[in-house]
């Protein structure tokens, strides 16, 4: 016995010293000894389970029990081998076993604690966690298990604090700071979680989830080199680790290095080939390049993977779209939204979309951005603004927009900011873009306050506004693409007004005002805006021509070469009773041809159908030129090749009309019954040119046959448009003079009920 019970402490000994090679031999020599010895089957059947043979472990600790049924020791590490062999309902009853042996067991509780985490029974988890820290509070790890059931739970602030005790006690313990660094990032504190992060990579700089949880935050905010430096060091220790193939995809996407970002979603699929996000993200990259074909096969087979991926069906009706599809890609706009009602890309698309859809009225517009917009949370509004109401002071005015600049909101707001009378009106600005170009800098030097906001959410954003003492914010975006329409909708500004950035009614009661002009906006449209319309005296937008440093070509055609005609609108605007109308003009106007250039047109199934829906209508493919994306540059030169440009519809041009007018084109264009379809009306009345507007399809097509007929009268057209166009659409002064009074209006209404 003697001899037993020291071979037993010497193997206990270096068994807790991690000499399990030595340990293992002796318990081995004590069971060739006496086979059914409970104590040494128990501690050889735990030494097994932590070399990875749980199953031999667990018969063994199961033969100790046979020969002792009263140990509550071996039943709890029993329940350990079960927990790590996944048999739950096992291990749960090994651990109540052990409790109904010795009831105040703080290892057996975390054991019972665990099973009932994963057999998803949490709350009577929490109990017994509580009930082990309460007899062992300096757990480390009871407290990281339990912050861990916390956050599962959704209870992250009262997770934070869990986590923050088991650092207390351990405070060197990677995988509890990498359980806080997420807790602290579900409840806002970025800054926090990245903290924790690099913490974690001090002690461990192969740490695979803080590399990649870190680039995903430091992503986020923008630091695009850091990031992709650490997704690079995970995929040295790892190369085909999907999580970080993905990542790394994101910021090369995010950094317009295309190819390269394709080629990592391509090695993700190869490790993960049924990764719906990988899908997605692969199709993504390739829409931004125009692969449209690729991109809709990519996006088909992450929905057929995940069915109920907003993301993914808001991106094939993108596809589609831009494909030209516009109807076939409304009800995957529809679908994203139901699945996930705050998620605004399926909106601005589905917004764009029905304008581009032949029979849709400014009524059905409205409803749409009513019924969409009325699923967002409403937030909470604070109390009365401070702003006072003096109906004659200097006014405080901010915009709003992700588009200050290379875009067309950017370069219509740069022909008004600057001529803004520093006495009447003070400009803030609030950019919701990490984009700096020289058009951002032009903005930003004309304006009196400069704020970034893409990196705060509404609220911090909205109190930047109130704080800021900001008495009329002009939204510039509506429903497009990375708008901040919740933040309005916490009322920052007493008066809240949109303009210039979108085309129909916002449909949020947040918003005051719409500016627009008479024509876009004719009187009996009003009731189909949620907004208070306001009135420009000419048309609502300005446009400086002075950056385009290209001269007005002579005509193409001259005296006797074949007329082009030309449209360079996006693909999506390109309607069928548009292209049926573009084909009679061709059939009726001997030798000429049609230039047809957007981006879309870069692939070449989106080529291939524009060809056959002419063919169709009997012009073959010999009478249109088709080209794809270039640079801007390279864009607006295309239109010294052009006669005659013809509008789309229902959806008119709007920069492209002011560019095309700028060089020198003259356009004809179709009235339409829409916002959209009115913007190049509303321009050709600005600059003097109303017989350029049809208010019929016939009409739309007579009025381009007979001016393609009459070179003298294009040519004479090609060398007054610069100049009508500066100025009708280029006074910038008497612009902001007008813009200036209709805000002052707009403030004096507020002050009337505000005094």
């Amino acid at each position: 016995m003697a001899d037993r019970e020291s071979l037993l402490e010497t193997a206990i000994v270096r068994h807790g010293a991690g000499r399990l090679d030595e340990a293992e031999a002796i318990y081995r020599q004590l069971l060739a000894a006496r086979p059914n010895d409970a104590d040494a089957l128990h501690l050889m059947g735990v030494l097994l389970h932590q070399r990875g043979r749980s199953d031999e472990g667990r018969g063994l600790i199961e033969a100790a029990i046979g020969r002792d049924t009263a140990n509550p020791v071996y039943h709890n590490n029993l329940a350990s081998v079960l927990l790590s062999l996944g048999a739950l309902a096992e291990a749960e009853a090994s651990a109540r076993r052990a409790l109904a042996l010795l009831a105040d067991y703080p290892d057996a509780l975390v054991n019972l604690g665990t099973a009932l985490v994963r057999l998803g029974r949490l709350d009577e988890a929490g109990d017994h966690y509580r009930a082990a820290l309460r007899l062992r509070p300096d757990d480390a790890e009871g407290w990281l298990l339990f912050g861990n059931l916390l956050a599962r739970q959704g209870r992250t602030g009262q997770a934070v604090e869990v986590y923050r005790q088991a650092l207390s006690l351990r405070p060197r313990h990677g995988g509890t700071l990498i359980q806080l660094a997420t807790a602290l990032k579900a409840e806002g504190d970025g800054a926090g979680a990245i903290a924790c992060y690099r913490a974690a990579l001090e002690l461990d700089p192969a740490s695979a989830p803080a590399l990649n949880n870190l680039g995903n935050l430091l992503q986020a905010t923008g630091a695009l080199d850091e990031a992709e430096a650490l997704y690079r060091r995970l995929l040295a220790l790892d190369p085909g680790h999907p999580g970080a193939l993905g990542n790394l995809g994101g910021v090369l996407q995010a950094r317009a290095r295309f190819d390269e970002a394709i080629a990592c979603y391509r090695l993700a699929l190869q490790v993960t080939p049924d990764d719906a996000a990988a899908h997605h993200n692969l199709a993504t990259a390739l829409k931004r390049i125009h692969r449209l074909g690729d991109a809709v096969e990519e996006y088909r087979r992450a929905l057929a993977l995940a069915p109920d991926y907003a993301e993914a069906s808001s991106g094939l009706g993108a596809a589609l779209q831009a494909q030209g599809h516009v109807a076939e890609a409304v009800p995957h706009y529809e679908r994203a939204l139901a699945l996930q009602p705050t998620f605004h890309e399926p909106l601005n698309h589905l917004m764009f979309a029905l304008n581009a859809l032949p029979n849709i009225t400014s009524a059905d517009l409205l409803a749409a951005a009513r019924r969409w917009a009325a699923a967002w949370p409403t937030p909470a509004v604070e109390g009365r603004h401070a702003n006072p109401p003096d109906p004659d002071r200097p006014l405080r005015v901010g915009y709003v927009s992700p588009d200050l600049r290379h875009h067309p909101v950017g370069y219509f707001l740069t022909a008004v900011l600057g001529h803004h009378d520093p006495a009447a009106v003070e400009v803030h600005c609030y950019s919701n873009s990490r984009i700096d170009d020289d058009i951002t800098q032009r903005i930003r030097a004309a304006a009196k306050g400069w704020r970034d906001i893409a990196g705060l959410d509404d609220a911090a954003a909205a109190a930047l506004v109130r704080a800021d003492g900001i008495d009329i914010l002009v939204d510039l975006s509506g429903h497009m693409a990375d708008h901040r329409l919740p933040l309005f909708q916490r009322r920052p500004a007493p008066v809240q007004a949109t303009w210039l950035g979108f085309f129909c009614s916002t449909g949020l009661d947040a918003i005051d005002h719409i500016i627009g002009d008479p024509t876009i906006i004719p009187v009996e449209d009003e009731p189909c805006y949620s907004e208070r319309v306001w009135r420009l005296p000419g048309c609502y937008l300005c446009f400086d021509g002075s950056t385009i440093d290209l001269p007005v070509a002579p005509l193409p055609a001259g005296e006797t070469g074949p007329i082009t005609f030309g449209c360079l609108n996006r693909r999506d605007k390109m309607s069928a009773p548009a292209i049926e109308a573009w084909a009679e003009i061709l059939r009726r106007v001997p030798q000429s041809r049609l230039l047809l250039k957007t981006a879309s047109f870069s692939d070449a199934a989106t080529r291939a159908d524009i060809i056959a829906a002419f063919a169709r209508r009997d012009i073959t493919g010999d009478r249109l030129v088709i080209e794809g994306a270039t640079s801007r540059q390279r864009h607006l030169e295309a239109y010294q090749q052009v006669d005659l440009a013809l509008d789309p519809f229902p959806y008119t041009g709007a920069t492209t009309t002011a560019e095309t007018l700028w060089m020198g084109v003259p356009l004809v264009t179709l009235r339409g019954r829409t916002f959209v379809g009115r913007v190049s009306a509303s321009m050709l009345q600005a600059i003097g040119r109303p017989e350029l507007i049809a208010d019929t399809v016939e009409d739309y097509v007579e009025r381009a046959v007979a001016l393609a007929e009459d070179r003298p009268r294009l040519a004479a057209l090609r060398r007054e448009l610069r100049a009508a166009t500066a100025a009708g659409l280029g006074d910038g002064l008497g612009f902001a003079r007008a813009l200036e009074a209709l805000y002052r209006a707009q403030w004096r209404t507020w002050c009337a009920v505000s005094a």
